[in-house]
């Protein structure tokens, strides 16, 4: 494995042929390889996508790859909201969690703080107000775990858009890699889990209407930019013809 990962980085003998990724060498070596790379846009993940629906949906949904660190919430003690009832392995209430978790990631992210003293912690040391506090306090200025928590909700939006005008993705980018779909888990207390195309339909349907997205396609609409006063953000966006203006779709 060592000597993989040395050939991976000098892309030397099979490590050139697996240097993109799983999806890319499936598609060099062809003959339905594909179905087998374990990927969401275009890039690896080893997270369990079947098993527990909210970590599931923070993954497939992320800007920055299928990792667990933009959004992704486990048990209620582990992460999300405390005050919002679901079971790891059900999809309801998911996506509310998978929103306030992501926003308040954004937050650590921006403090520099590490979210395992925060909100992946299990005791919950930290969370927004408590961020908002210790900033308010350091920099002298007054701002609240709500304000906070909207500064989260544009700098995810940020991303969003960075991937849309350079990467095209939509909503047929958020889905779980097809193997979770298709094949269940066949060992351990959770054999026969997989991922749900229907519930999984729900959950990001709710996920793009929590943001203010276009529930079609996944993109951004003006109204939700222009909430979050990211302006220049839509009209990027619209020069590229992937903002989806409601004025339009209603007249």
């Amino acid at each position: 494995m060592n000597q993989m990962v040395e050939n991976l980085a000098y892309r030397r003998g099979l490590g050139d042929f697996l240097a993109d990724g799983a999806l890319a060498a499936a598609r060099k070596l062809g003959r339905g390889s594909e179905a087998f790379a374990i990927q969401v846009k275009g890039q690896d993940t080893s997270d369990a996508f079947r098993i527990q629906k909210g970590w599931g949906l923070g993954c497939a949904t992320s800007p920055c790859g299928p990792r667990h660190l933009r959004g992704a919430v486990g048990s209620t003690f582990h992460s999300g909201p405390k005050d919002l009832p679901r079971e790891t392995t059900e999809y309801t209430n998911q996506p509310e969690a998978v929103f306030w978790q992501l926003k308040a990631k954004e937050i650590e992210d921006m403090t520099g703080l590490c979210n395992y003293m925060g909100t992946y912690s299990g005791v919950r040391a930290l969370e927004p107000e408590d961020y908002a506090e210790l900033t308010s306090a350091a920099m002298g200025i007054e701002i609240s775990g709500e304000d906070f928590m909207r500064l989260g909700q544009r700098t995810y939006n940020l991303e969003k858009a960075f991937n849309t005008i350079h990467a095209g993705f939509t909503r047929e980018d958020d889905y779980p890699p097809r193997r979770y779909v298709e094949e269940p888990v066949n060992t351990g207390p959770y054999s026969g889990f997989k991922c749900d195309r229907e519930a999984w339909d729900r959950m990001l349907d709710r996920f793009y209407q929590l943001h203010g997205w276009d529930t079609k396609t996944g993109l951004q609409t003006r109204k939700c930019l222009l909430e979050l006063e990211l302006d220049d953000i839509a009209v990027r966006l619209e020069k590229g013809g992937r903002l989806i203006d409601e004025r339009e779709k209603n007249g």
